[in-house]
C-alpha cells in the first residue's frame, strides 16, 4: 500500500469513493440484504467490488485513518453457513419448544388466587374457591409466558436461532454476532476535503487535453541504471512527460524536492512536480537552484490550470522543433545543388 496519504488518494478507488460517495454525503450507513447481510451498495458500485471486497476496503480506509467508523447495528449469522437469513425463536427452557404464548395473570381478591386468564376459564370462574368473577372482583396483575406443549409457566423464555437457509438451530453462545459500522471522514480528512483535493484523474485530463497518450507504465530507467517510479507518466510530440503529484495541509519540504531532483537529473524525460498547497522556502529555493519544472498552486483549479499554460508553453516548443530542423535541412540541401551544379559546370583543363 502507499505510504503517504497523498498517495492513498491517488489510488483510483480511493478517488472513485471521495468523489462518489464523499463529495455526495457526509455519512456512509450499511442496509441490510437476506442473502449478503449487511451491505453499501453505492460504495460497491462507486468502486466496482463486490460485497465483501467493499467491506474490506472501508475497513482499510479506517485503518488509515481517512474514514472513522461507529456501530450501526450487529448482525446475526448462521455459524453453520454463515448466512444472515437467521429467525429468533423464543424456546421453553423446560421442554425447549418455540410455541410459547403470552397470557395476562388475574388475581382474585376474595381469596387471593393468582393465575392465567384461560385458568379463570369464560364466563370467569375462579379455580380456587370456584366463585364467580366479575368486574371489579379481580385485578390485572400482569403477563406471563406458558408453553403450549407442557403448559408450564415461564417468566423469561430463552431465545434460540434457526437459520432458514441450511435449517441449522443454534444458541447466542455459537452464533455468529458481529457488529457492522457506519462510516463518515475523519476529522484530518474533513480539513483535507476543505482546503480540496487535487485528483490524480484531474491531472491526467489536462495531459490527455492537450494530445499526449497517457503510458500504462509510469516507471522509467535512469541513466544510473535505477528504475524510478512516477505518477503518471505520458507520451507525446517525440517526447517523454513524467508527473509526480503532492498535496497536503503543510508545504511540502526540502526532502521531498531533493528525491525529485534525483529522478529529474537520473531520467532524460520532461517532468513535472506538482505541489499543493506548494513548497517551504527551503524547499523553493532548492526548486529553482535545481530548475525544475514545479507547480504551485493553493488549491486544485490553480494546479491544473498552472499546469495546463506550462505544458502548452512546452508543447510549443516541441512542435516547432521539427520544423526550424526541416528548415536547415532544406537549406543546405539547395546549398549542395547549387555546388553540385558549380562543379559541373567547371572545365577540365
Amino acid at each position: 500500500m502507499p505510504e503517504t496519504r497523498c498517495d492513498h488518494y491517488k489510488v483510483p478507488e480511493v478517488e472513485s469513493f471521495m468523489v462518489k460517495i464523499l463529495g455526495e454525503k457526509e455519512r456512509v450507513e450499511p442496509i441490510f440484504d437476506l442473502k449478503l447481510g449487511y451491505r453499501y451498495p453505492d460504495v460497491e458500485e462507486a468502486v466496482e467490488m463486490d460485497t465483501g471486497k467493499t467491506i474490506d476496503f472501508l475497513g482499510r480506509l479506517f485503518n488509515l485513518e481517512i474514514l472513522d467508523r461507529e456501530v450501526f447495528d450487529m448482525e446475526l449469522r448462521c455459524p453453520e453457513c454463515n448466512s444472515p437469513n437467521v429467525s429468533i425463536n423464543y424456546v421453553c427452557p423446560h421442554c425447549s419448544s418455540s410455541i410459547i404464548q403470552r397470557t395476562v395473570l388475574l388475581e382474585h381478591y376474595d381469596c387471593g388466587y393468582l393465575g392465567t386468564a384461560t385458568s379463570f376459564g369464560e364466563p370467569l370462574v375462579c379455580p380456587k374457591c370456584g366463585a364467580r368473577v366479575g368486574e371489579g372482583d379481580y385485578r390485572d396483575a400482569g403477563s406471563i409466558y406458558e408453553c403450549a406443549d407442557c403448559k408450564r409457566q415461564i417468566e423469561t423464555p430463552f431465545a434460540g436461532h434457526r437459520c432458514r437457509e441450511c435449517g441449522f438451530k443454534f444458541s447466542f453462545e455459537n452464533a455468529v454476532y458481529l457488529p457492522k459500522y457506519a462510516y463518515f471522514p475523519a476529522e484530518l480528512t474533513k480539513k483535507e476535503m476543505a482546503s480540496g483535493i487535487l485528483y490524480l484523474s484531474q491531472v491526467v485530463d489536462v495531459f490527455k487535453e492537450l494530445g499526449l497518450k497517457r503510458d500504462v507504465n509510469a516507471r522509467a530507467a535512469g541513466k544510473s541504471g535505477v528504475e524510478h517510479a512516477f505518477d503518471a507518466a505520458f507520451t507525446g510530440f517525440g517526447a517523454k512527460f513524467y508527473v509526480d503529484l503532492f498535496f497536503s495541509l503543510d508545504p511540502t519540504g526540502e526532502q521531498d524536492v531533493l528525491r525529485e531532483y534525483g529522478k529529474v537529473r537520473d531520467v532524460n524525460a520532461n517532468i513535472y512536480l506538482i505541489v499543493l498547497p506548494g513548497l517551504d522556502d527551503e524547499a523553493t529555493v532548492l526548486a529553482k537552484s535545481y530548475s525544475m519544472n514545479t507547480v504551485e498552486a493553493e488549491n486544485p483549479e490553480e494546479a491544473l490550470s498552472k499546469l495546463k499554460v506550462a505544458l502548452a508553453e512546452k508543447l510549443a516548443e516541441l512542435k516547432q522543433a521539427p520544423a526550424k530542423g526541416k528548415a536547415v535541412k532544406t537549406k543546405k540541401t539547395r546549398r549542395n545543388r547549387l555546388l553540385s551544379g558549380f562543379r559541373r559546370g567547371r572545365k577540365s583543363p
